[in-house]
Protein backbone atom coordinates (compact mmCIF):
# COMPACT_ATOMS: atom_id res chain seq x y z
CA UNK A 1 0.00 0.00 0.00
CA UNK A 2 1.45 3.40 -1.03
CA UNK A 3 1.62 6.39 1.27
CA UNK A 4 -0.63 9.23 0.13
CA UNK A 5 -3.48 11.33 1.47
CA UNK A 6 -5.89 13.55 -0.38
CA UNK A 7 -5.66 17.31 0.17
CA UNK A 8 -7.02 18.37 3.53
CA UNK A 9 -10.73 19.08 3.79
CA UNK A 10 -11.29 21.62 6.56
CA UNK A 11 -14.33 21.79 8.87
CA UNK A 12 -15.04 24.79 11.08
CA UNK A 13 -15.35 24.20 14.82
CA UNK A 14 -14.74 26.59 17.72
CA UNK A 15 -11.82 28.85 18.58
CA UNK A 16 -8.40 27.32 19.24
CA UNK A 17 -9.24 23.62 18.96
CA UNK A 18 -6.70 21.72 21.03
CA UNK A 19 -7.79 18.09 20.93
CA UNK A 20 -10.06 15.83 18.86
CA UNK A 21 -11.49 12.35 19.31
CA UNK A 22 -12.82 10.08 16.54
CA UNK A 23 -15.64 7.76 17.65
CA UNK A 24 -19.07 6.55 16.51
CA UNK A 25 -21.06 8.84 18.76
CA UNK A 26 -24.57 8.20 17.40
CA UNK A 27 -24.31 4.45 16.80
CA UNK A 28 -24.78 4.53 13.02
CA UNK A 29 -21.56 2.68 12.24
CA UNK A 30 -19.74 5.80 11.00
CA UNK A 31 -17.01 7.63 12.88
CA UNK A 32 -17.85 11.11 14.16
CA UNK A 33 -15.70 13.90 15.62
CA UNK A 34 -15.69 15.64 19.00
CA UNK A 35 -13.38 18.64 19.39
CA UNK A 36 -12.29 20.61 22.46
CA UNK A 37 -12.27 24.38 21.77
CA UNK A 38 -10.05 26.04 24.37
CA UNK A 39 -11.00 29.68 23.70
CA UNK A 40 -14.78 29.03 23.57
CA UNK A 41 -15.03 26.82 26.66
CA UNK A 42 -17.02 24.26 24.73
CA UNK A 43 -16.77 21.18 22.59
CA UNK A 44 -18.00 20.69 19.03
CA UNK A 45 -19.60 17.43 17.90
CA UNK A 46 -19.64 16.78 14.13
CA UNK A 47 -21.62 13.76 12.94
CA UNK A 48 -20.40 11.86 9.89
CA UNK A 49 -22.63 12.50 6.84
CA UNK A 50 -21.61 9.27 5.07
CA UNK A 51 -20.27 11.21 2.08
CA UNK A 52 -16.68 11.92 3.13
CA UNK A 53 -17.80 14.85 5.26
CA UNK A 54 -19.49 15.98 8.47
CA UNK A 55 -22.61 17.87 9.44
CA UNK A 56 -22.82 21.27 11.07
CA UNK A 57 -21.08 21.25 14.47
CA UNK A 58 -23.25 21.12 17.59
CA UNK A 59 -21.61 22.79 20.58
CA UNK A 60 -21.83 21.75 24.23
CA UNK A 61 -20.60 23.98 27.05
CA UNK A 62 -17.95 22.57 29.37
CA UNK A 63 -15.46 24.22 31.75
CA UNK A 64 -12.83 26.90 31.28
CA UNK A 65 -9.97 26.26 28.87
CA UNK A 66 -10.82 22.68 27.80
CA UNK A 67 -7.48 21.35 26.58
CA UNK A 68 -8.13 17.63 26.15
CA UNK A 69 -11.03 15.37 25.15
CA UNK A 70 -11.43 11.61 25.12
CA UNK A 71 -14.30 9.15 24.79
CA UNK A 72 -15.37 5.77 26.19
CA UNK A 73 -18.56 4.13 27.49
CA UNK A 74 -18.37 5.46 31.05
CA UNK A 75 -21.75 4.29 32.39
CA UNK A 76 -21.93 0.90 30.65
CA UNK A 77 -24.97 1.62 28.44
CA UNK A 78 -23.11 0.79 25.19
CA UNK A 79 -23.03 4.46 24.16
CA UNK A 80 -19.84 6.46 24.00
CA UNK A 81 -19.53 9.31 26.48
CA UNK A 82 -17.08 12.23 26.56
CA UNK A 83 -14.58 13.33 29.20
CA UNK A 84 -12.88 16.73 29.01
CA UNK A 85 -10.01 18.28 30.98
CA UNK A 86 -10.76 21.91 31.95
CA UNK A 87 -7.31 23.31 32.67
CA UNK A 88 -8.38 26.59 34.31
CA UNK A 89 -11.18 25.11 36.46
CA UNK A 90 -9.08 22.31 37.95
CA UNK A 91 -11.76 19.80 37.05
CA UNK A 92 -12.93 17.44 34.35
CA UNK A 93 -16.34 17.31 32.68
CA UNK A 94 -18.16 14.03 32.02
CA UNK A 95 -20.90 14.22 29.36
CA UNK A 96 -23.09 11.13 29.03
CA UNK A 97 -24.32 10.20 25.56
CA UNK A 98 -28.08 10.54 24.93
CA UNK A 99 -27.99 7.86 22.21
CA UNK A 100 -28.39 10.15 19.21
CA UNK A 101 -24.98 11.77 19.16
CA UNK A 102 -25.97 14.43 21.67
CA UNK A 103 -24.93 14.82 25.29
CA UNK A 104 -26.51 15.78 28.58
CA UNK A 105 -25.48 18.42 31.07
CA UNK A 106 -21.85 17.91 32.11
CA UNK A 107 -20.95 16.53 35.50
CA UNK A 108 -17.82 18.26 36.78
CA UNK A 109 -15.36 16.37 38.95
CA UNK A 110 -12.63 18.12 40.90
CA UNK A 111 -9.07 16.91 40.28
CA UNK A 112 -5.71 18.63 40.70
CA UNK A 113 -4.37 21.95 39.45
CA UNK A 114 -4.28 22.48 35.70
CA UNK A 115 -5.40 19.07 34.37
CA UNK A 116 -3.90 18.59 30.92
CA UNK A 117 -4.57 14.99 29.88
CA UNK A 118 -6.90 12.07 30.66
CA UNK A 119 -6.57 8.31 30.27
CA UNK A 120 -9.39 5.80 30.71
CA UNK A 121 -9.20 2.15 31.76
CA UNK A 122 -10.33 -0.45 34.28
CA UNK A 123 -7.66 0.06 36.92
CA UNK A 124 -9.04 -2.14 39.72
CA UNK A 125 -10.46 -5.02 37.67
CA UNK A 126 -14.16 -4.47 38.45
CA UNK A 127 -15.12 -4.21 34.76
CA UNK A 128 -15.86 -0.50 35.08
CA UNK A 129 -13.83 2.24 33.44
CA UNK A 130 -11.85 4.52 35.73
CA UNK A 131 -10.18 7.86 35.02
CA UNK A 132 -6.58 9.00 35.40
CA UNK A 133 -5.84 12.71 35.05
CA UNK A 134 -2.44 14.37 34.70
CA UNK A 135 -2.32 17.61 36.74
CA UNK A 136 0.47 19.79 35.37
CA UNK A 137 0.77 22.27 38.24
CA UNK A 138 0.47 19.73 41.08
CA UNK A 139 2.99 17.26 39.65
CA UNK A 140 0.59 14.40 40.25
CA UNK A 141 -2.03 12.13 38.69
CA UNK A 142 -5.57 11.91 40.03
CA UNK A 143 -7.14 8.45 39.97
CA UNK A 144 -10.97 8.43 40.01
CA UNK A 145 -12.57 5.00 40.38
CA UNK A 146 -15.90 4.40 38.64
CA UNK A 147 -18.85 3.95 41.00
CA UNK A 148 -20.83 1.91 38.44
CA UNK A 149 -23.55 4.48 37.74
CA UNK A 150 -21.73 7.01 35.59
CA UNK A 151 -20.11 8.72 38.59
CA UNK A 152 -16.74 8.50 40.29
CA UNK A 153 -15.27 8.35 43.77
CA UNK A 154 -13.18 11.18 45.13
CA UNK A 155 -9.74 11.27 43.51
CA UNK A 156 -6.64 9.64 44.93
CA UNK A 157 -3.53 11.53 43.92
CA UNK A 158 -0.23 9.88 42.96
CA UNK A 159 2.95 11.96 42.82
CA UNK A 160 4.76 11.88 39.49
CA UNK A 161 7.47 14.10 37.95
CA UNK A 162 7.49 17.80 37.18
CA UNK A 163 4.81 19.18 34.83
CA UNK A 164 3.07 15.94 33.78
CA UNK A 165 1.70 16.61 30.30
CA UNK A 166 0.43 13.32 28.85
CA UNK A 167 -0.72 9.98 30.20
CA UNK A 168 -1.49 6.50 28.85
CA UNK A 169 -3.11 3.50 30.55
CA UNK A 170 -1.84 0.16 29.20
CA UNK A 171 -0.56 -3.24 30.37
CA UNK A 172 3.17 -2.62 30.23
CA UNK A 173 4.44 -5.80 31.92
CA UNK A 174 1.95 -8.30 30.47
CA UNK A 175 0.30 -9.33 33.74
CA UNK A 176 -3.22 -8.44 32.55
CA UNK A 177 -3.40 -5.43 34.87
CA UNK A 178 -3.42 -1.89 33.57
CA UNK A 179 -0.39 0.23 34.36
CA UNK A 180 0.14 3.86 33.44
CA UNK A 181 2.85 5.93 31.82
CA UNK A 182 3.16 9.71 32.20
CA UNK A 183 5.43 12.26 30.50
CA UNK A 184 7.15 14.77 32.80
CA UNK A 185 7.78 17.84 30.65
CA UNK A 186 10.30 19.59 32.90
CA UNK A 187 12.17 16.45 33.95
CA UNK A 188 12.77 15.25 30.36
CA UNK A 189 11.62 11.76 31.28
CA UNK A 190 8.67 9.41 31.47
CA UNK A 191 7.47 7.61 34.59
CA UNK A 192 6.11 4.06 34.46
CA UNK A 193 3.80 2.97 37.29
CA UNK A 194 3.01 -0.76 37.47
CA UNK A 195 -0.37 -1.85 38.84
CA UNK A 196 -0.19 -3.54 42.24
CA UNK A 197 -3.33 -5.62 41.57
CA UNK A 198 -5.67 -3.73 43.88
CA UNK A 199 -6.15 -0.52 41.96
CA UNK A 200 -2.98 1.05 43.30
CA UNK A 201 0.48 1.49 41.85
CA UNK A 202 4.03 0.80 42.90
CA UNK A 203 7.08 3.04 42.94
CA UNK A 204 7.68 4.63 39.53
CA UNK A 205 10.52 3.78 37.19
CA UNK A 206 11.79 6.81 35.28
CA UNK A 207 13.23 6.70 31.76
CA UNK A 208 15.07 9.57 30.11
CA UNK A 209 13.77 10.89 26.78
CA UNK A 210 14.26 14.16 24.86
CA UNK A 211 13.68 17.74 25.92
CA UNK A 212 10.20 18.74 27.16
CA UNK A 213 8.21 15.56 26.45
CA UNK A 214 4.57 16.53 25.84
CA UNK A 215 2.82 13.55 24.24
CA UNK A 216 2.99 9.77 24.28
CA UNK A 217 1.77 6.82 22.21
CA UNK A 218 1.99 3.15 23.12
CA UNK A 219 2.11 0.14 20.82
CA UNK A 220 4.15 -2.87 19.72
CA UNK A 221 6.62 -1.18 17.39
CA UNK A 222 9.09 -4.01 16.85
CA UNK A 223 6.62 -6.90 16.62
CA UNK A 224 7.73 -8.76 19.75
CA UNK A 225 4.24 -8.62 21.33
CA UNK A 226 5.39 -6.18 24.02
CA UNK A 227 4.22 -2.60 24.25
CA UNK A 228 6.76 0.07 23.42
CA UNK A 229 6.67 3.85 23.90
CA UNK A 230 6.91 6.79 21.51
CA UNK A 231 7.32 10.21 23.14
CA UNK A 232 7.06 13.61 21.42
CA UNK A 233 9.79 15.97 22.64
CA UNK A 234 8.51 19.49 22.07
CA UNK A 235 11.75 21.40 22.60
CA UNK A 236 14.11 19.01 20.78
CA UNK A 237 12.03 18.58 17.61
CA UNK A 238 12.13 14.80 17.72
CA UNK A 239 10.43 11.71 19.09
CA UNK A 240 12.00 9.17 21.41
CA UNK A 241 11.33 5.46 20.91
CA UNK A 242 11.74 3.20 23.97
CA UNK A 243 11.48 -0.55 23.34
CA UNK A 244 9.97 -2.75 26.06
CA UNK A 245 12.42 -5.09 27.76
CA UNK A 246 9.69 -7.56 28.79
CA UNK A 247 10.03 -6.87 32.51
CA UNK A 248 8.07 -3.66 32.81
CA UNK A 249 11.04 -1.54 31.81
CA UNK A 250 12.50 -0.03 28.66
CA UNK A 251 15.84 0.19 26.93
CA UNK A 252 17.75 3.34 26.05
CA UNK A 253 15.77 5.68 23.84
CA UNK A 254 16.42 6.26 20.13
CA UNK A 255 15.46 9.63 18.68
CA UNK A 256 13.90 10.34 15.28
CA UNK A 257 13.68 13.84 13.81
CA UNK A 258 10.13 14.97 12.97
CA UNK A 259 10.16 18.77 12.73
CA UNK A 260 9.71 21.75 15.01
CA UNK A 261 7.69 21.44 18.24
CA UNK A 262 6.01 18.02 18.03
CA UNK A 263 3.15 17.89 20.52
CA UNK A 264 0.90 15.00 19.46
CA UNK A 265 1.72 11.45 18.36
CA UNK A 266 -0.34 8.42 17.36
CA UNK A 267 0.65 4.88 16.36
CA UNK A 268 -1.33 3.22 13.55
CA UNK A 269 -0.63 0.89 10.62
CA UNK A 270 -0.87 3.54 7.90
CA UNK A 271 0.47 1.61 4.90
CA UNK A 272 -1.20 -1.73 5.61
CA UNK A 273 1.95 -3.80 6.09
CA UNK A 274 1.02 -5.01 9.58
CA UNK A 275 3.53 -2.75 11.35
CA UNK A 276 2.69 0.31 13.43
CA UNK A 277 3.65 3.61 11.83
CA UNK A 278 3.89 7.01 13.48
CA UNK A 279 1.86 10.18 12.85
CA UNK A 280 3.01 13.45 14.42
CA UNK A 281 1.37 16.89 14.77
CA UNK A 282 3.54 19.97 15.33
CA UNK A 283 2.26 23.16 16.92
CA UNK A 284 4.75 25.74 15.64
CA UNK A 285 3.22 27.13 12.45
CA UNK A 286 4.44 24.06 10.58
CA UNK A 287 1.05 23.69 8.89
CA UNK A 288 1.60 19.99 8.37
CA UNK A 289 1.55 16.57 9.95
CA UNK A 290 4.31 14.02 9.50
CA UNK A 291 3.98 10.31 8.82
CA UNK A 292 6.95 8.03 9.55
CA UNK A 293 6.67 4.46 8.31
CA UNK A 294 7.89 1.61 10.49
CA UNK A 295 11.28 0.32 9.31
CA UNK A 296 10.64 -3.18 10.68
CA UNK A 297 13.59 -2.88 13.07
CA UNK A 298 12.00 -1.11 16.00
CA UNK A 299 12.28 2.35 14.47
CA UNK A 300 10.96 4.57 11.73
CA UNK A 301 12.01 5.89 8.34
CA UNK A 302 12.18 9.51 7.20
CA UNK A 303 9.13 11.73 7.61
CA UNK A 304 6.62 12.49 4.87
CA UNK A 305 4.72 15.72 5.47
CA UNK A 306 1.10 16.46 4.58
CA UNK A 307 -0.25 20.01 4.59
CA UNK A 308 -3.04 21.08 6.96
CA UNK A 309 -4.57 24.44 7.89
CA UNK A 310 -2.33 26.07 10.53
CA UNK A 311 -0.49 24.99 13.68
CA UNK A 312 -1.45 21.34 13.99
CA UNK A 313 -2.11 20.92 17.70
CA UNK A 314 -3.38 17.35 17.81
CA UNK A 315 -3.74 14.40 15.45
CA UNK A 316 -5.73 11.19 15.56
CA UNK A 317 -6.55 8.41 13.10
CA UNK A 318 -9.74 6.61 12.04
CA UNK A 319 -11.48 5.12 9.01
CA UNK A 320 -13.85 8.01 8.31
CA UNK A 321 -15.23 6.87 4.95
CA UNK A 322 -15.48 3.11 5.63
CA UNK A 323 -12.92 2.11 2.99
CA UNK A 324 -10.89 0.10 5.53
CA UNK A 325 -7.97 2.55 5.28
CA UNK A 326 -6.74 4.98 7.94
CA UNK A 327 -7.61 8.66 7.58
CA UNK A 328 -6.10 11.56 9.55
CA UNK A 329 -7.94 14.17 11.63
CA UNK A 330 -6.00 17.21 12.82
CA UNK A 331 -7.03 19.96 15.23
CA UNK A 332 -5.53 23.25 13.97
CA UNK A 333 -4.92 25.46 16.98
CA UNK A 334 -4.84 28.82 15.20
CA UNK A 335 -7.44 28.26 12.50
CA UNK A 336 -10.65 27.29 14.28
CA UNK A 337 -10.86 24.21 12.08
CA UNK A 338 -10.16 20.53 11.96
CA UNK A 339 -8.48 19.11 8.86
CA UNK A 340 -9.56 15.73 7.51
CA UNK A 341 -7.10 13.94 5.24
CA UNK A 342 -8.61 10.88 3.61
CA UNK A 343 -6.29 8.05 2.69
CA UNK A 344 -5.57 8.19 -1.02
CA UNK A 345 -5.69 4.87 -2.88
CA UNK A 346 -3.93 4.27 -6.19
CA UNK A 347 -6.21 4.19 -9.27
CA UNK A 348 -6.68 0.62 -10.51
CA UNK A 349 -8.01 0.98 -14.07
CA UNK A 350 -8.60 3.45 -16.89
CA UNK A 351 -11.85 3.15 -18.85
CA UNK A 352 -14.08 5.20 -21.14
CA UNK A 353 -17.77 5.97 -21.44
CA UNK A 354 -19.35 6.78 -24.81
CA UNK A 355 -21.69 9.79 -24.96
CA UNK A 356 -24.08 11.07 -27.64
CA UNK A 357 -23.50 14.47 -29.27
CA UNK A 358 -25.90 15.43 -32.07
CA UNK A 359 -24.58 18.98 -32.49
CA UNK A 360 -23.07 19.79 -35.89
CA UNK A 361 -19.75 20.89 -34.46
CA UNK A 362 -16.25 20.32 -35.78
CA UNK A 363 -15.35 18.68 -32.48
CA UNK A 364 -17.81 16.03 -31.41
CA UNK A 365 -17.36 14.71 -27.90
CA UNK A 366 -18.33 11.07 -28.05
CA UNK A 367 -16.56 9.69 -24.97
CA UNK A 368 -15.04 10.58 -21.62
CA UNK A 369 -12.34 8.86 -19.60
CA UNK A 370 -13.26 7.21 -16.32
CA UNK A 371 -10.96 5.97 -13.57
CA UNK A 372 -11.54 3.00 -11.28
CA UNK A 373 -10.50 3.97 -7.76
CA UNK A 374 -11.52 3.13 -4.20
CA UNK A 375 -11.66 6.88 -3.50
CA UNK A 376 -15.18 7.70 -4.61
CA UNK A 377 -14.89 11.50 -4.68
CA UNK A 378 -11.40 11.88 -6.11
CA UNK A 379 -10.51 14.02 -9.17
CA UNK A 380 -8.30 12.93 -12.06
CA UNK A 381 -6.05 14.38 -14.74
CA UNK A 382 -5.53 12.47 -18.00
CA UNK A 383 -2.32 12.77 -20.02
CA UNK A 384 -0.56 11.08 -22.93
CA UNK A 385 2.73 9.64 -21.66
CA UNK A 386 5.85 8.00 -23.04
CA UNK A 387 6.31 4.26 -22.62
CA UNK A 388 5.28 0.97 -24.13
CA UNK A 389 2.53 1.53 -26.71
CA UNK A 390 3.07 5.29 -27.19
CA UNK A 391 3.75 5.00 -30.96
CA UNK A 392 0.98 7.38 -32.02
CA UNK A 393 0.79 9.73 -29.05
CA UNK A 394 1.72 12.71 -31.23
CA UNK A 395 -1.41 12.25 -33.33
CA UNK A 396 -3.71 12.97 -30.40
CA UNK A 397 -4.55 15.52 -27.74
CA UNK A 398 -6.46 15.16 -24.48
CA UNK A 399 -8.79 17.97 -23.43
CA UNK A 400 -9.92 17.48 -19.84
CA UNK A 401 -11.27 13.91 -20.00
CA UNK A 402 -11.73 13.56 -23.84
CA UNK A 403 -9.31 12.12 -26.42
CA UNK A 404 -9.17 13.87 -29.83
CA UNK A 405 -7.18 13.28 -33.01
CA UNK A 406 -5.45 16.44 -34.22
CA UNK A 407 -4.77 15.62 -37.90
CA UNK A 408 -6.27 13.62 -40.75
CA UNK A 409 -6.74 9.90 -40.25
CA UNK A 410 -4.04 8.14 -42.22
CA UNK A 411 -4.16 4.55 -41.03
CA UNK A 412 -6.43 1.95 -39.52
CA UNK A 413 -4.81 1.36 -36.12
CA UNK A 414 -3.30 3.76 -33.62
CA UNK A 415 -1.47 2.93 -30.39
CA UNK A 416 -1.29 5.40 -27.51
CA UNK A 417 -0.40 5.37 -23.83
CA UNK A 418 -2.55 7.26 -21.31
CA UNK A 419 -2.03 8.06 -17.63
CA UNK A 420 -4.72 8.94 -15.10
CA UNK A 421 -3.43 10.84 -12.04
CA UNK A 422 -5.51 11.49 -8.93
CA UNK A 423 -5.50 14.56 -6.72
CA UNK A 424 -2.92 13.01 -4.40
CA UNK A 425 -0.41 12.33 -7.19
CA UNK A 426 -0.99 8.58 -7.54
CA UNK A 427 -1.38 7.30 -11.10
CA UNK A 428 -2.24 4.38 -13.34
CA UNK A 429 -1.12 3.91 -16.97
CA UNK A 430 -2.61 1.88 -19.76
CA UNK A 431 -1.61 1.12 -23.37
CA UNK A 432 -4.61 1.60 -25.69
CA UNK A 433 -5.16 0.40 -29.28
CA UNK A 434 -7.59 2.37 -31.46
CA UNK A 435 -9.19 0.73 -34.51
CA UNK A 436 -10.52 3.38 -36.92
CA UNK A 437 -12.56 0.98 -39.08
CA UNK A 438 -14.58 -0.17 -36.13
CA UNK A 439 -15.50 3.47 -35.51
CA UNK A 440 -16.65 4.01 -39.12
CA UNK A 441 -14.50 7.13 -39.47
CA UNK A 442 -13.44 8.60 -42.81
CA UNK A 443 -10.27 10.57 -43.42
CA UNK A 444 -10.67 14.15 -42.19
CA UNK A 445 -8.61 17.17 -41.22
CA UNK A 446 -10.77 18.27 -38.32
CA UNK A 447 -10.14 17.38 -34.72
CA UNK A 448 -12.44 14.47 -33.87
CA UNK A 449 -13.06 12.69 -30.61
CA UNK A 450 -12.11 9.03 -30.90
CA UNK A 451 -13.06 6.04 -28.77
CA UNK A 452 -12.72 2.26 -28.92
CA UNK A 453 -9.87 1.36 -26.63
CA UNK A 454 -8.80 -2.29 -26.75
CA UNK A 455 -5.83 -4.55 -26.11
CA UNK A 456 -4.69 -3.61 -22.63
CA UNK A 457 -1.08 -4.74 -22.47
CA UNK A 458 0.47 -3.16 -19.40
CA UNK A 459 -0.47 -1.54 -16.09
CA UNK A 460 1.90 0.70 -14.16
CA UNK A 461 1.30 2.23 -10.72
CA UNK A 462 3.31 5.24 -9.65
CA UNK A 463 3.57 7.23 -6.43
CA UNK A 464 4.61 10.84 -5.92
CA UNK A 465 5.47 11.95 -2.41
CA UNK A 466 7.55 14.63 -0.79
CA UNK A 467 9.91 13.14 1.77
CA UNK A 468 11.98 14.90 4.37
CA UNK A 469 13.39 14.32 7.83
CA UNK A 470 16.04 11.95 9.10
CA UNK A 471 16.93 9.76 11.99
CA UNK A 472 18.58 11.64 14.79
Amino acid sequence: MSLSFASANDFSVGSNPSSVVVKDLNGDGKLDLAVANTADNNISVLLNDGNDGFGTPVNFAVGTNPVFITSEDIDGDSKLDLVIANADDNNISVLLNDGSGGFGTPTNLTVGTKPTAIAIGDINGDDKLDLLVANADDNNVSVLLNDGSGGFASPTNITVGTKPSAIAVVDIDGDDKLDFVVTNAEDNNVSVFLNDGSGGFGTPSNFTVGTQPTAIAVGDIDGDKKLDLVVANYASSNVSVLLNDGNGGFGTYTNFTVGTSPNSVVLEDIDGDGKLDLVVAKNANANNVSVLLNDGKGGFGTATDFTVETSSAYVTVGDLNSDEKPDLVVANADGGKVSVLLYNSTPTDLMFSAISDDEDNEEKAICIFNTADADKNDKYTYTLVAGTGDTDNNAFIIEEDSLKIKSSITKTNYNIRVRTTDSGGLSFEKELAINVNELGLAATNQITTIVNFINITENIFTVKSKVKGDKA
